[in-house]
């Protein structure tokens, strides 16, 4: 990971933390608690960040984060399909959006 993408990572934890009230500890975290619903959400919306902004491939992202290739594609689907089917859902992913468009398009 070069230096810009790390510093990127980072602001785009702080800013899926803000959102969601959720600790990145819990919802990065590997093993069974991961798989529970009001972790899935950040996570997977932190994965969608990190292709759209920081432009991590499918298997880098996979070997960062400890996960196989499918399951980072599965994630950027589902928040691209909720996104605009899920109303309380798409306002979050916008708002994370919005956040990372200020940080990284001054």
């Amino acid at each position: 990971m070069t230096t810009e993408q790390q510093i990127g990572y980072e602001l785009l934890l702080e800013v899926v933390e803000r959102e969601f009230t959720a600790n990145r500890n819990e919802f990065l975290k590997p093993g069974p608690g991961c798989r529970r619903d009001f972790n899935k959400y950040p996570r997977f919306v932190f994965i969608w960040l990190l292709r759209r902004f920081l432009g991590f491939k499918v298997v880098e992202l996979g070997k960062l984060l400890g996960w196989n290739y499918s399951s980072v594609i599965h994630a950027t689907k589902l928040v691209n399909e909720t996104l605009y089917n899920d109303p309380e859902y798409g306002e979050r992913v916008q708002a994370c959006e919005k956040q990372a468009k200020d940080l990284f398009y001054k």
